[in-house]
């Protein structure tokens, strides 16, 4: 009987153990979520008739080690057109200039670029992005993968359409004049002739009384 159960003992002492799950490492935050804010008690209650205080998630941007491990340096975001919510981000890796695009909505690093464009971004249109300094104008598309290229210095973007400047010209954009509002002149007073008339013949009048009121005055001098 002992030697049974000290058989048994020995069939479950050597059974291996069930592996255990590695514990979940979580995201790899590219940009960290910004630092919580300590709270004293519970956010409740409301003033007048506002909405009750609610504390709002901390999130961040993850992105994968092949495709950035740092935060750019001086970021300047730029909205990517249509859907989904995109974004290009500006800045620099270390010394070197990098853009990179970022899912707005699944917060993700999808790439990054320090070759292609290797310039500030001048705009960013439906298509692609036009980065443009001393050296000329280049595009990437939202792939990563560069489109074009000229030697041109950029000279303005209206709209989708990129202008360079030309051999012989420098082709600016020129502001649309804008109108100046002057102040309405008064007509000048219509005076029709019978007024013109009735106006001298009253002056005519009252000199004619003039005269002969001094008239009168001096006959009376002379009867006295």
């Amino acid at each position: 009987m002992k030697t049974r159960i000290l058989f048994a003992c020995a069939l479950v002492g050597c059974a291996p153990a069930s592996p255990e799950a590695p514990p979940d490492p979580g995201p790899r935050w590219v940009y960290p979520p910004a630092p919580l804010t300590g709270t004293l008690g519970v956010l409740r209650g409301r003033f007048g008739r506002s909405q009750p205080p609610q504390g709002g998630d901390a999130l961040g941007i993850s992105g994968e080690d092949a495709v950035a491990t740092v935060p750019l340096r001086r970021p300047t975001p730029w909205t990517v057109p249509g859907e989904p919510a995109r974004a290009i981000i500006d800045g620099y890796e270390g010394v070197m200039h990098a853009i990179e695009l970022v899912e707005v909505d699944a917060g993700r690093v999808v790439w990054r670029d320090s070759s292609h464009c290797a310039a500030p971004v001048a705009a960013v249109t439906a298509a692609s992005i036009v980065c443009a300094d001393a050296r000329g104008v280049r595009a990437v598309g939202f792939d990563g993968t560069p489109r074009w290229k000229r030697a041109e210095p950029l000279a303005t973007i209206t709209g989708e359409r990129v202008v360079l400047v030309g051999p012989t010209e420098a082709i600016a954009p020129r502001p649309r004049p804008r109108p100046v509002r002057r102040p309405a002149r008064r007509p000048h007073p219509v005076v029709s002739a019978t007024r013109a008339d009735d106006a001298r013949d009253r002056d005519r009048r009252r000199r004619d009384h003039g005269a002969g009121h001094r008239a009168r005055h001096a006959a009376t001098g002379l009867l006295r």
